[in-house]
């Protein structure tokens, strides 16, 4: 029987893992950028990133003074203890639905 040949092997350490991240982060939206920027404009459009990334850091900021006051370390657990099981429902499924996208 013969054998089979080698599988090359991927890198496997922390930059390789980082950029994974960043790549799932990014994801495809970033293609639509030039669209929006030609239908708005280099004005309205850089304006529109600083504001999403503006909320996008003031969300992060909530939800890390929300676990820092509760002592609640994981989405769900904060769901839990600021909404009960319905928002801890939501919670679930909303973080399925959007691992079943990607």
């Amino acid at each position: 029987m013969p054998t089979p040949a080698p599988v090359p092997s991927r890198p496997r350490n922390i930059v390789y893992g980082i950029a994974n991240l960043a790549n799932y982060i990014v994801g495809a939206g970033i293609l639509g950028l030039p669209f929006v920027f030609s239908k708005t404009g280099w004005g309205v459009g850089c304006f529109l990133i600083l504001l999403a990334a503006f909320a996008t850091s003031l969300s992060f900021d909530f939800l890390l003074q929300a676990s820092t006051a509760s002592g609640c370390y994981s989405y769900d657990a904060l769901a839990l203890r600021t909404g009960g099981k319905l928002l801890q429902k939501v919670d679930e499924i909303s973080f399925e639905s959007c691992c079943a996208i990607h």
